[in-house]
């Protein structure tokens, strides 16, 4: 029997009916056969709530391996419902896969990190070549930090997931494994044995050409292609369209090449880091990440039209490679996109939900707004902004 996936969704303002709808109708969805793997997105309850209602997941389903997290807004099927109380289930049996949830927590002792939590059974798998799912607290657990030492380890992995938005300080936010939550750390997944597409849509299009940086100190750049920054970033925007111009002034932003190994960039190729200060009397600037010297970068901006572009386009591609290899269409997705998407972004509703939809085809798709998202350019996994990161599943 190949893999199947349900989601299902239910809107209310009581946590104990969503969650019995929701559950009882993903039975139906997989005919009565108990699911491999659920993911779980509860928006607009309080932590209290949450507890109370979501570990009847696990009992209601029959399925040995929950996982969710609290949210402010859900994605549900070809749906976003932003700013709503309510529940969406996502479902997997899979035919042949190794599933394993396990939650994370942080800690220092003598000037070490240390991520315990790490199950036996996951030493093993990492020989399978696992992808990895995260939905973590964001007080408590430096997702950034466990993504650096695992692309570290175990390069060209694949990684997928979101922070937990809405919660304004420590204990407010929540997670879900199996009948168990949590109020900090992380709650991972391990998945093998089933084929997972990434499509990490970052929302930008680059402006003038690219450079190469030849004098960079830790998150300054001093100089490109032997100039000085400012001078190279201020010719680059008096060549722009007015429309652009304005987008500058907004927000820049800056494309980091992932390989040096091409001639042209395109859509996927760039790490998009933020500009964050520019010092003219100095005549460099700065970003929101360390830059090496002799790295390809190009300057970027952000708009509606330009995450459009990109997300249909990368998402297409994906799509186009998966014929070219004889797989099967696309039957799931989860979606983690940034909390600054949806409608703050687009002007019309459901835009990255019914773009997944609309190029892959109707698919069981689920996913939560997140206040950073999980994904993968290039072969490294990165903690990234304002992006769309997509886990597509045959």
């Amino acid at each position: 029997m190949p893999n199947q996936y349900a989601n299902i969704h239910r809107m209310s303002s009581d946590p104990i009916s969503a969650v019995t709808e929701a559950s009882l109708m993903l039975n139906e969805a997989l005919g009565g056969k108990n699911a491999d793997l659920i993911f779980a997105f509860a928006a607009g309850y309080a932590g209290a709530e949450f507890d109370l209602a979501m570990p009847k997941i696990a009992d209601l389903t029959g399925c040995k391996n929950v996982v969710g997290i609290s949210c402010v807004s859900l994605i549900a099927g070809a749906q976003e419902l932003e700013r709503q109380s309510g529940v969406s289930l996502w479902a997997a049996s899979f035919e042949h896969a190794n599933v394993l949830p396990f939650h994370l927590t942080f800690s220092t002792h003598t000037r070490e990190q240390f991520f315990a939590g790490w199950p036996d059974r996951s030493e093993a798998m990492w020989d399978e070549n696992p992808t990895l799912f995260f939905l973590s607290e964001p007080f408590s657990f430096p997702i950034d930090a466990l993504l650096l030492r695992i692309g570290e380890d175990h390069p060209g992995i694949q990684a997928f997931g979101g922070i937990a938005d809405g919660a304004s300080r420590p204990g407010e936010a929540r997670l879900l494994l199996d009948n168990q939550t949590y109020t900090e750390g992380a709650i991972a997944v391990m998945i093998s044995g089933v084929a997972i597409d990434s499509v990490v849509s970052q929302g930008c299009r680059p402006i003038g050409t690219p450079h190469i940086v030849t004098s960079s100190e830790r998150n300054m750049i001093r100089s490109l292609g032997g100039k000085p920054a400012f001078e190279v970033l201020k010719a680059t925007y008096d060549k722009l369209p007015t429309q652009d111009k304005a987008q500058v002034e907004r927000g820049l932003h800056l494309g980091i090449a992932m390989t040096e190994l091409k001639d042209h960039f395109e859509y996927g190729d760039f790490l998009i880091r933020n500009v964050i200060g520019i010092d003219e009397q100095e005549k460099i600037f700065s970003v929101s990440d360390y830059i090496r010297m002799g790295k390809t970068v190009q300057f970027h901006i952000r708009d509606a039209l330009s995450a459009s572009a990109e997300l249909e386009s990368m998402l297409k591609k994906t799509r186009q490679e998966m014929a070219d290899a004889g797989r099967a269409d696309a039957q799931g997705a989860l979606i983690f996109s940034c909390n600054g998407r949806g409608t703050w972004l687009f002007p019309d509703p459901h835009h990255d939900a019914l773009m997944v939809n609309r190029v892959l085809g109707e698919l069981a798709c689920a996913g939560f707004f997140a206040a950073g998202e999980i994904g993968a350019v290039g072969d490294q996994i990165f903690l990234h902004g304002f992006t769309a990161s997509v886990a597509i599943f045959e």
